[in-house]
């Protein structure tokens, strides 16, 4: 058994956890015990931090459920912060940003699940409107015709800000 093999278990175990929605799940040990003539050893290994969590949101009418998820990526999601509403939060708030949604907002609420060691979070999203760049324009001393000027930035902006989109 060697160190390698379980840096990989562990890192296997965190996938699989939070692809369930343990977000702060950590695979503690091994502890090894081997057997009187040490023949066999027994592995144990401690889960701690077993909080699973459901995830709601309200008020996303431009973007679904789905796509918020994608973005967050919630597969290879994992934090050792106490509270990760607020973490989850500002992901969620980037990715509309990333969209054009210049005013979103986003609150948490905190909630109990069905079970022992179940959360619960609602997102409440207020999106705002997506604001498209309707011109740019330059003041001052330049060189080259403005137009120039407004290529230059759509070209070497982001993709949003190509699209003409605000964020």
């Amino acid at each position: 058994l060697t160190d390698n093999l379980i840096v990989s278990v562990k890192k296997e175990f965190r996938d699989d956890f939070s692809e369930q929605n343990y977000f702060k799940a950590e695979l503690l040990g091994p502890e090894i015990k081997l057997n009187k003539d040490e023949t066999e050893a027994q592995l144990v290994f401690q889960v701690s931090n077993s909080d699973q969590y459901f995830l709601d949101y309200k008020g996303n009418a431009m973007r679904t459920k789905g796509q918020i998820e994608k973005a967050l990526e919630l597969v290879h999601f994992y934090s050792s912060n106490p509270n990760i509403g607020p973490e989850l939060s500002n992901r969620i708030k980037n990715y509309y940003l990333n969209e054009g949604y210049a005013r979103v907002e986003i609150t948490t609420e905190d909630g109990e699940g069905t079970k022992t060691y179940r959360k619960h979070l609602i997102f409440n999203i207020n999106e705002g409107p997506r604001i498209k760049i309707d011109s740019i324009h330059f003041t001052g001393r330049f060189s080259l015709a403005e137009k120039y000027y407004s290529e230059f930035i759509k070209d070497h902006a982001t993709e949003l800000i190509a699209d003409n989109y605000y964020n």
